[in-house]
């Protein structure tokens, strides 16, 4: 289950909880590469949304958590940033 959420005003504000993995950053990508990368679901550095979404897809079986993560690391925003204009 990943866990979104944001401070406003703070240095780090996107915070994200993955499978018990936390992440904090300046940005959802970061914050996201952070908690991946400190649980070495993804290889240390990696910092690149585009990359390391490419590299869920061709390293894990797909669940909706995963394509949840992908979808916010291509387009670097959180779930609940999304605004449904239809």
């Amino acid at each position: 289950m990943n866990i979104f959420s944001l401070v406003p005003g703070d240095e780090l504000p996107y915070r994200v909880t993955i499978d018990g993995l936390s992440g904090a950053g300046d940005t959802p990508v970061r914050a996201i590469c952070a908690a991946l990368s400190a649980g070495g679901r993804i290889p240390a550095g990696m910092r690149d949304g585009k990359v390391a979404a490419r590299y869920l897809f061709w390293h894990y079986d797909p669940h909706p958590g995963w394509v949840e993560l992908i979808g916010a690391l291509e387009r670097n925003k959180f779930p609940c940033e999304e605004v449904d204009n239809g």
